[in-house]
């Protein structure tokens, strides 16, 4: 199916606790890259995040973060990873 709408999320894991990670686009369609909604089934498509590290965030190490996009119309995920960060 199209998708007109996608809502980006970031959970952030730290010692085992889920924190979610807010993001300033609520909506993922504005950060494609060489793309535009609506997006067609079989499309190929880019999505450019930037995660600010504020001073408020101490060091550590060993944080998982997880991203997904969503269908906005019907909360179907269309894209999910996970990477583990060090903060320094």
């Amino acid at each position: 199916h199209d998708v007109s709408h996608m809502t980006p999320k970031a959970v952030a894991s730290v010692f085992g606790v889920d924190v979610n990670y807010p993001l300033a686009e609520k909506e993922a369609c504005n950060s494609l890259i060489n793309s535009q909604c609506p997006l067609e089934s079989g499309d190929v498509a880019t999505y450019l995040l930037e995660l600010p590290i504020t001073a408020a965030i101490p060091s550590i190490e060993g944080i998982v973060v997880s991203l997904s996009l969503t269908d906005s119309d019907n909360d179907d995920v269309l894209a999910c990873f996970g990477v583990e960060l060090n903060v320094s």
